[in-house]
């Protein structure tokens, strides 16, 4: 999708994992450049075997032209590695803005983790599970608040290479609502009534959970969107 990029300061190609080979970029509003930003670290999807950041400026640059600062890194994918690898690359791309807020001027108090899709899985996986964070010497203390779209946050994998995703993975990353322990930041979700490919139980399993433990979060459908239009809205 067309973005104008007169109006950002766009950070390209910044390595956050030397080792795995591991890039990101960045977007801020080129007006806005002395001023400390709310940031956003998106995860987009892919059913955690495909994408890349590449196509995702279009939704940096939305949210960056809204007054954000936008961060957007890759991460590896199934099958070339197993699910543990993909959530570690997340909790790196977490650590590695952690690290660089007072350089590129984003609000350490304001640090959001936003996803489409497995990306939103991926995002509340990190709040939710403390192990990933913690191994790279955060809490999800430092996370402000989780912006899921479209999630699958609560399913039994099917398909076979959605299952082939998850062999040997730790025990119920794929039912978040059983790992829910009252710690996690606020969390909005958003779902696309017409969506045929997560399953609406996903958000109402997580929001019961998360009301039962007294965490903040919102729920919010759309009727008439599918799975991609609520990322596709961006454009």
């Amino acid at each position: 999708a067309p973005t104008n990029g007169d109006t950002l300061e766009v950070g390209k190609d910044e390595v956050f994992d030397a080792e795995a080979g591991l890039s990101l970029d960045w977007y801020r509003p080129a007006d806005r450049a002395d001023q400390t930003l709310p940031v956003i670290l998106f995860f987009y999807g892919g059913s955690w075997q495909d994408g890349d950041r590449a196509d995702y400026r279009f939704v940096a640059a939305s949210l960056a032209e809204r007054g954000y600062l936008v961060v957007v890194p890759n991460y590896r994918k199934s099958p070339q590695v197993d699910f543990t690898t993909i959530m570690q690359d997340g909790a790196r791309a977490t650590r590695w803005v952690h690290d660089q807020l007072d350089r590129l001027r984003g609000n350490p108090q304001r640090f959001y983790l936003m996803g489409h899709s497995a990306g939103a899985h991926l995002a509340a996986l990190l709040a939710t599970q403390n192990q990933w964070l913690q191994a790279v010497d955060l809490t999800p203390g430092v996370i402000a608040g989780v912006v899921g779209l479209a999630g699958p946050y609560d399913f039994t994998p099917r398909a076979a290479d959605i299952r082939r995703v998850f062999e040997g993975a730790p025990e119920d990353v794929t039912h978040l609502s059983r790992l829910v322990s009252g710690d996690e930041p606020p969390m909005l979700l958003q779902y696309g009534l017409a969506d045929k490919v997560v399953g609406p139980q996903n958000h109402e399993r997580l929001s019961a959970a998360l009301s039962a433990q007294g965490v903040c979060h919102r729920v919010i459908t759309y009727d008439g969107l599918g799975h991609v239009d609520l990322v596709s809205a961006f454009s």
